[in-house]
């Protein structure tokens, strides 16, 4: 038990070793970028592109959309970051940034969706079969039937997502997807950590139910 215990006090000094020298690199980028070093922002863009999109995509469930949101963030940081002064680390800045115009995209998305035809709406269904059909693409090598196993979970679960609020779609993603902390999620949108808590507990519930709802009824 002692070992476990100064296992895991090692694990937690290792990560916030980590964590300091990663904002503390970033400190220095974002000072190079306000004296305008394009290269140092060409850094942080390729230091955190991927997990931009990551949340992007997790929230929007489409590549083009998440696409966009990634460009429309790094666009605004580029804009605002000499208003930018440290009070939170520049990666919660710029997750945050990400979350917003994600939920922002998705009220238009819903709006522009309520005034579709049913032509539209079945255009859309058929680009979301595609998209799916694209990500879980086929080598000549692979199980034909194992794939449609994994195709009809990862359906399950995008529906499930979809159909999740804003609030706990994004708590969802920052935990289980981009493995923050409940601080680090607690600071990135606002909120006290007993309502990041909260939150993932009803998020995840929701999930679980819709999940086993969509097993029984396929």
């Amino acid at each position: 038990m002692r070992k476990l215990i100064k296992s895991l006090n090692i694990l937690k000094e290792k990560e916030s070793n980590y964590n300091k020298e990663r904002e503390d690199e970033d400190k220095l980028l974002v000072e190079l970028v306000k004296k305008g070093d394009k290269k140092a922002f060409e850094s942080l863009m390729k230091k955190y592109e991927r997990k931009v999109f990551g949340i992007a995509y997790g929230m929007l469930h489409n590549i083009e959309d998440a696409k966009e949101v990634t460009q429309e963030a790094f666009i605004k940081v580029f804009r605002y970051i000499p208003n930018f002064h440290g009070e939170a680390s520049f990666y919660t800045w710029l997750y945050r940034i990400t979350v917003n115009l994600s939920i922002d995209r998705l009220r238009k998305l819903q709006r522009q969706q309520s005034s579709y035809s049913y032509d539209d709406k079945l255009k859309i269904k058929q680009e979301k079969s595609e998209e799916l059909s694209n990500i879980v693409r086929s080598s000549q090598n692979e199980d034909p039937e194992r794939l449609t196993l994994e195709k009809e979970k990862f359906l399950l679960l995008k529906k499930a997502m979809e159909k999740l609020p804003y609030h706990h779609r994004s708590v969802i993603i920052l935990r289980e997807v981009e493995e923050l902390s409940y601080k680090e999620i607690a600071d990135l949108l606002g909120i006290s950590i007993g309502t990041v808590m909260s939150r993932l507990h009803h998020a995840r519930k929701k999930l679980i139910k819709m999940l086993k709802e969509g097993n029984e009824a396929s």
